[in-house]
């Protein structure tokens, strides 16, 4: 790490954290809409949208990210 900044090293995890939260996110989906009773139900009678959502403490906002599309495919009866 001669020629590059210190903040490389840092970079690298930020992109794993930033994964990992975006997994559980996607976990969670997947947990509610198997576990939750009725849930794929709510869904198909366009009574219930799952959407997740990431809350940046840092920023105060909430980012429905590029995973919104994902979820809706992956977990599609």
């Amino acid at each position: 790490m001669n020629d590059t900044s210190p903040f490389l090293y840092f970079d690298c995890f930020t992109d794993f954290y930033e994964k990992a939260i975006e997994a559980n996110v996607m976990h969670g989906i997947h947990e509610l809409k198997n576990k939750v009773r009725n849930v794929n139900q709510l869904i198909e009678a366009k009574k219930l949208r799952v959407v997740g959502a990431i809350y940046d403490v840092d920023t105060g906002k909430v980012h429905f990210g590029r995973n919104q599309l994902i979820a809706s495919i992956l977990f599609r009866k």
